[in-house]
Parts: structure tokens; C-alpha cells; sequence
């Protein structure tokens, strides 16, 4: 007979199931469970319209609740006694004699501050490039790490965020720096569910300052001191406006010597991406074309060597990249916007040859101004003493 407990007592419709969970055909299945004539439980399940025994296996009783099934695990002895006291409970809710017992409010699990910024940064160590990862380690494991007080990162607030600035400007960081780690710290409790916390006032302002830019002249007295070697990666960064890393990364292999141009290209070898993760091609002057010949006849290069590599053939310490000047296609500002400087190159066609969008003369002048960057202190020196 299975075991099903009805209204019998109640007379509702309502009914809790008395089942149990067995190893059928090595896989458990929950059957329903029959007992004897007396009320007694031996063991006994129904499989596929056939009574088994099955000692093994839990007891459970199973009843329906607005539509949603529930299960809970009972002993053999107290079984028959549970199915019956649910089945009367189940009754008097439906009669409105009792009210049904709420549950307790499903909470989202908190996490702690410390394990939160491990796992970001490990988030951002197998996505993102290494220098991102520096930048977001020092900006979330030394700065916000210190400045946190909270245990859980759930909890943070908009005086949280204002007193991670206050932070920073203790430690001496500018304005702009404090913005961008600013950016930063949102990311992370964005994460966890914590947004708007910054209002309009709030974020740091700071003066977009006009940078120095190198005229035609002080281009000359680099050349004028600067070694074979220097020479090549001046002119190169020159023609082209390549960034840091697309100069460590570039191969021969790249290079198109009887069109005139130069590939970005991702090489998963070494572990480089373009920005934006985009390729691209460049073109480049008849001049470079010529010096880059000679330099890999001189180099005795392969095709995929680096050309701007160490001693050792690899892109991580470049030693006339790391000492010469980081001047590239944007800090070049001629007198007169049609005036060609080094190499036949136009100011107003920098950005479209390094595969911006910009083309206006006046607008890539001002990108080249905003750009600029230093002179490092070897070529000064140099300078200085010729």
C-alpha cells in the first residue's frame, strides 16, 4: 500500500508524501515508500509499478506549498508521525486556524574587504596587461587596503570613497592621480553591488596643463648626440608614433619593405596585444624605409627577431629605449602646420598614419601639444656639453 497521508483526518485536499531515497540501477531516485497493514515500515518502496525492498537510503516526507515542493529527511520510526502532523499543519493554514511560518530572509553572502581586492586583482592579472595589473595593485593592496575600515566591501558608502581621497592626498598624491584611482576603487565595489556613490562635486578636479613640445631644433641636438643605435629608435618612433610597447614588440616580420609599411600585430608568444585590440597598419618614409634596411643588414637580423631588442634577442629591457628620449609622432610640433619635418612627415597626417582619426591639421596639433613628454636627463646632458 503506498503511503500517502491525506485529508482522512482533515478532509482537505492537501496530502504530504512519505518517500524514500534508494540506489536504483546505481543511481539514486527518490520512490514512494509502502508500508504494512499494521502502519509498519519495512523497507518497502514502490519501483516502476514493482514493491522492492531497499535497506539502504533516507526516509522523507514531501508536501506543496504555493505551488513549490518541499522535501525534509525523517528517521523510520518518526515518519508515519511527522507525514501526519505536517498533513494537519498544511490544514489549518489552508482553514486559517494558524498562520504559516515565515522563513527567514535569503541574504546575499558578504565578503570580506581583504578577499575582495585578491580577487579583483587576480580578475585583472589574467585579463588585463601587466602594467594594468601594477597600477590596480598598488592603487587597491597599498592604498585602499590602508584606507578601508569597513570589514565587508558590501557595506561601503560614499564617506568611504571621500576618505580614501583624503587618503591619497596624505600621501602625497596629485589630483589627477587621486582621480584615477578613484576610478579604480568604483570598479571594485561596483563588483559588489555598491554604485552611485560619487555625486557630482565629489570627484577631484584637476588643471589639464599644457605640456612642453619639441621644436625642429631641439629634435636636431637629440641627432646631433645620439648614437646609431638611438638614431634607428628616434627616427623610428618618429615615423611611425608608435607606443612603448607596439616599439619593443615590433619584428622584421612586420616590417613591408617594398610597400613602405609597418603592422601592429598581436603575438601571443611573447605575450602582447595591440591596444584596443586592434592591428593596424602604418605607413613609413622612404628614409626609415632605407635605415631600417641597413639595420638589419648590420644586425645580420632574422625575420622574426625584435628589432628593438636587448642583447639577448628579447623585448624586456630595451637599454637606449629606457635611456633615450620617449618621443614619438605626437610631440612634434614644426612652425607652420604644412611644414614638413623629419622624414617628409606632416604634423596634420601624425595621427592618420599611426591609424587615428584625427586628420585636422589644428586638432592633431593640439593632441601633439597635450602628448608631449619629457627629454630625458641623457639627452640633455649631451646636449648641454656639445
Amino acid at each position: 500500500m503506498l503511503c500517502c497521508i491525506r485529508g482522512k483526518i482533515s478532509g482537505h485536499t492537501h496530502h504530504v508524501n512519505l518517500i524514500k531515497k534508494v540506489k536504483i540501477e546505481g543511481s539514486w531516485r527518490f520512490a514512494p515508500v509502502v508500508y504494512e497493514a499494521n502502519g509498519r515500515l519495512k523497507d518497502k518502496v514502490c519501483v516502476s509499478g514493482r514493491v522492492e525492498v531497499h535497506s539502504e537510503g533516507t526516509y522523507y516526507i514531501e508536501w506543496r506549498e504555493h505551488g513549490r515542493r518541499y522535501r525534509t529527511s525523517v528517521t523510520r520510526e518518526d515518519a508515519l508521525c511527522k507525514a501526519r502532523r505536517k498533513s494537519v499543519e498544511l490544514h489549518a493554514i489552508r482553514e486559517g486556524l494558524i498562520i504559516a511560518p515565515r522563513s527567514a530572509p535569503k541574504t546575499s553572502p558578504r565578503t570580506p574587504v581583504g578577499e575582495a581586492i585578491d580577487e579583483y586583482l587576480h580578475f585583472v592579472r589574467l585579463h588585463h596587461k601587466l602594467s594594468t595589473y601594477l597600477s590596480y595593485r598598488f592603487t587597491l593592496d597599498s592604498l585602499l587596503r590602508s584606507a578601508y575600515q569597513k570589514k565587508y566591501v558590501e557595506d561601503a558608502a560614499r564617506q568611504d570613497v571621500l576618505n580614501f581621497m583624503t587618503f591619497c592626498y596624505k600621501r602625497g598624491l596629485g589630483k589627477r592621480t587621486v582621480y584615477h584611482k578613484v576610478v579604480t576603487v568604483l570598479q571594485l565595489f561596483k563588483r559588489h553591488g555598491c554604485v552611485g556613490l560619487m555625486q557630482k562635486g565629489d570627484w577631484p578636479k584637476y588643471v589639464d596643463i599644457i605640456r612642453p613640445v619639441y621644436e625642429p631644433e631641439e629634435l636636431q641636438a637629440m641627432f646631433d648626440v645620439a648614437t646609431e643605435e638611438e638614431a634607428d629608435l628616434l627616427k623610428f618612433i618618429l615615423g611611425t608614433g608608435f607606443r612603448d610597447q607596439e616599439n619593443r614588440y615590433v619584428e622584421y616580420l612586420n616590417i613591408d619593405f617594398r610597400h613602405h609599411l609597418v603592422r601592429v600585430t598581436a603575438k601571443p608568444g611573447r605575450g602582447f596585444t595591440p591596444k584596443n585590440w586592434t592591428e593596424r597598419t602604418v605607413p613609413l618614409p622612404v628614409g626609415l624605409i632605407e635605415r631600417l634596411c641597413k639595420r638589419k643588414e648590420r644586425k645580420k637580423a632574422r625575420p622574426q627577431d625584435l628589432i628593438f631588442g636587448n642583447s639577448k634577442g628579447r623585448h624586456d629591457e630595451i637599454p637606449y629605449l629606457r635611456t633615450s628620449s620617449s618621443v614619438d609622432a605626437r610631440t612634434v610640433r614644426c612652425k607652420g602646420r604644412n611644414r614638413p619635418c623629419d622624414d617628409g612627415i606632416q604634423p596634420k597626417a601624425h595621427y592618420k598614419r599611426a591609424g587615428r582619426n584625427q586628420t585636422d591639421g589644428s586638432a592633431a596639433t593640439r593632441l601633439i601639444e597635450r602628448d608631449a613628454v619629457r627629454v630625458l636627463p641623457k639627452f640633455a646632458d649631451r646636449c648641454r656639453e656639445q
